[in-house]
């Protein structure tokens, strides 16, 4: 039973290393799906654009609704990455918390902040960043 417990460097693991990489890694996927289904969407318009114009609508409304799903995706995993970056939570005490784990936080809340005032390139730079925090700073990457 106490083995269940986590400690505080668990903690600091879970939100600032594990729980960030699978923020951005969600984020990646949401996006590249959502401007994909948006492509799409866009080239369906182009394909029915006759059949519209011969007064077919639904031929026209699929394809945007397509582009509207896709651009609404794109939407969510923005938002949804930006709420994480922003959540209030804790910094490690120095005093009490290894170095490595110290550093670590210190590491991706730069990040945090760089995506929080950027934007999706700092995201795309943030994931391949953080692969490297795992060798860096001897984290397992699996939990």
């Amino acid at each position: 039973m106490m083995a269940d417990l986590l400690t505080p460097e668990d903690d600091f693991l879970e939100f600032y290393f594990h729980g960030f990489r699978s923020a951005l890694l969600r984020y990646r996927r949401l996006a590249i799906l959502g401007w994909l289904m948006t492509a799409g969407g866009c080239g369906g318009l182009l394909v029915s654009c006759r059949q519209a114009s011969e007064g077919d609508l639904l031929a026209a409304a699929i394809p945007l609704c397509a582009v509207i799903a896709g651009l609404a995706l794109v939407h969510q995993s923005v938002a949804f990455l930006d709420a994480y970056v922003e959540i209030p939570f804790p910094k490690p005490d120095p005093e009490h918390t290894p170095p490595n784990i110290c550093a670590m936080v210190e590491e991706s809340v730069r990040w945090m902040t760089e995506i929080d005032g950027g934007g999706w390139q700092e995201a795309f730079q943030a994931i391949h960043a953080i692969g490297s925090m795992a060798a860096r700073y001897g984290i397992a990457t699996s939990r």
